[in-house]
């Protein structure tokens, strides 16, 4: 298996530079990228109102049309940080600076309130978990346990920094597959587009991420569903932090986010949260 080694020995030297060296490939911030703020940069008056958003490094296609859209709408100027759900919350606990938090699933936002970082918070869409292979599907992977083939490279989100490292680690403890896919895995990723992007490269052979990271991506990646019955879908969640600069600013960004906002991320392949 002299293929197995070389692409493990190659993602090993290079970690997150694959990444970066295909930015635009799922159009997301990588690791390296992830400490770097961004705007939405459509205005530039000195006086502008800018409030600092921290958002799951997976949700940035939504979000920056989000951001742009409401920065047409109020004037407000939009920033993010993107990076994984849990880097952010260590971030948010170290600096208490910044407006709003939205991880990937709703158990980082429920751990920011109850450290009393939330002031208030509302939910925004569905996350569902997925296998994403090569275009193709090379190594004929059709279900969570051919993770465990021999010869099949896996690539894992990393529990202690994203949201769905941390729910990989879950789905494949409850079906039973932990153990035996860790012997299969080539690397660990602290963001959900790096999972991506190692994919399409085809650097591994398959990996667990959430199903909308891919979308549009057909011509790159496919995607193996996961039964219901073995999946964990999550929710995603925004939440207006204490310490906010601007907290009625934020509060409008939260309600946009949780109005309008669901509409954009159906549009990106999201299933979009129907409930108040």
């Amino acid at each position: 298996m002299a293929i197995h080694r070389t692409r493990r020995q190659v993602l090993a030297a290079a970690g997150a530079g694959i990444a970066t060296g295909f930015a635009g490939c799922s159009g997301g911030s990588t690791a390296e990228e992830s400490t770097t703020i961004r705007t939405t940069g459509t205005t530039s008056a000195a006086d502008t109102i800018s409030i600092l958003v921290y958002s799951g490094a997976g949700l940035k296609k939504p979000m920056d049309e989000i951001g742009a859209e409401f920065e047409a709408e109020t004037g407000t100027e939009v920033q993010y940080n993107y990076a994984g759900s849990n880097t952010l919350l260590s971030q948010i606990e170290l600096n208490k600076q910044g407006d709003v938090y939205m991880p990937g699933a709703k158990y980082y936002i429920d751990t920011a309130d109850e450290k009393g970082f939330i002031a208030e918070k509302k939910l925004v869409a569905y996350h569902t978990p997925s296998i994403i292979v090569p275009e193709g599907n090379p190594a004929g992977v059709s279900s969570l346990s051919d993770l465990t083939d021999e010869g099949v490279d896996v690539a894992l989100g990393d529990p202690g920094a994203a949201a769905i490292g941390r729910l990989g680690k879950k789905i494949l403890e409850q079906n039973g597959l932990y153990e035996a896919v860790q012997q299969n895995v080539a690397t660990t990723a602290g963001t959900t587009n790096e999972l991506v992007v190692y994919t399409a490269q085809e650097q591994v052979d398959a990996a667990i991420t959430w199903r909308a990271d891919v979308h549009g991506m057909d011509e790159k990646v496919d995607r193996v569903p996961i039964a219901e019955a073995k999946n964990i879908i999550k929710t995603i969640p925004i939440g207006r932090l204490e310490f906010a600069t601007h907290p009625e600013v934020a509060g409008e960004f939260v309600d946009f986010v949780a109005s309008e906002g669901r509409d954009i991320f159906a549009a990106f392949g999201y299933r979009k949260y129907e409930g108040e």
